[in-house]
């Protein structure tokens, strides 16, 4: 077959369906725009899996008119003007690509109101990210996200998302994600619905502690002690295992989730942090070893932006620092 270009449209489909590659990837693409947003309220809901309906509510600042024709187009965002400014990025998103992939593969509408605004704009949107429809709607302040009919392009991935086992272990990944970008935010209320029944919900909070013991409960939050540190550049809090703890075998897991590890507030997946955690803990309890158990903690670190690059692959989770730990 000789070489041609691809079509606009398969070409979009391909490149957006390795950026949207699940129900879970929605959530936390729709989650971090809520919290860039300064929500102080998200809920979240799905239905069917999240393949027939997924919706994200939050309070935030809402879009503004004059950006609403661009929202959910390709590179189009408010986060950064040219790359030096990745150096000073404060907010979870930074790419403009989330929503342009999320219309690719599903069917979206914006609804959305700012404080200056006298009501709220609904906006279906199409595969393409153009605005087809807008009508007026009740919400206030702040934006609703509906995205259903999730991978009806892409049919195999849709069924194999929503085969019984596979589809479990999805709403487990969104309950993580939910929970992950939640704790991080004490001030934060959260709920997380499924087929309308309640999974989870997290009351705002003053603190790291009290925040973590919404996840984790209060019999292990009761016997994980706060290490601060402070410097100019440098800012660590850490919840981990108190010293007295007779067994640290009752706050350990076989699963590594029960590690949170965050850097400037992004929840990330760190070898070498996770290593170092454990060192840590395992010399505080010297005869406990940790061999594949992982202790309840959450490790949060906050340093100038400059000195992390979270742009190396679409769900940044995974992060270089330019001095190693």
């Amino acid at each position: 077959m000789p070489m041609q270009r691809l079509p606009t449209s398969t070409s979009k489909l391909v490149t957006c369906a390795q950026i949207i590659t699940s129900v879970s990837s929605v959530v936390k693409e729709l989650v971090e725009n809520a919290l860039d947003a300064e929500a102080t309220n998200i809920d979240i809901k799905l239905e069917g899996n999240g393949l027939d309906l997924i919706e994200v509510k939050d309070d935030g600042c809402g879009i503004a008119k004059t950006d609403m024709p661009n929202m959910c187009l390709p590179c189009y965002t408010s986060k950064v003007c040219g790359y030096e400014d990745l150096d000073k990025l404060q907010t979870y998103g930074f790419r403009g690509e989330a929503l342009s992939a999320i219309c690719s593969v599903a069917d979206v509408t914006v609804t959305t109101r700012t404080s200056e605004d006298e009501f709220a704009m609904a906006y279906a949107v199409n595969d393409c990210g153009n605005i087809v429809t807008a009508k007026p709607s009740h919400l206030n302040k702040g934006t609703l996200v509906t995205v259903s009919g999730l991978f009806r392009k892409v049919p195999v991935r849709k069924n194999y998302l929503n085969s019984g086992r596979r589809a479990a272990e999805e709403l487990k990944r969104v309950d993580n994600i939910v929970k992950s970008l939640a704790v991080i935010h004490p001030g934060l209320r959260v709920t997380f619905r499924h087929n309308k029944c309640l999974l989870w919900q997290k009351s705002a909070c003053s603190t790291l502690c009290q925040s973590l013991m919404q996840i984790v409960g209060h019999f292990v939050s009761s016997k994980l002690e706060e290490l601060l540190l402070r410097e100019t550049e440098l800012s660590v809090d850490m919840l981990v295992p108190r010293r007295e703890t007779e067994n640290l075998a009752v706050l350990c897991l076989s699963n590594v989730d029960c590690m949170m590890l965050y850097i400037n507030n992004r929840p990330v997946r760190y070898k070498k942090l996770e290593k170092m955690v454990l060192k840590y803990i395992s010399e505080c309890f010297s005869g406990q070893p940790l061999t594949h158990k992982y202790p309840y903690c959450l490790v949060s670190i906050v340093i100038s932006p400059g000195e992390v690059d979270a742009n190396l692959e679409p769900n940044k989770t995974r992060v270089m620092l330019k001095e190693e730990i």
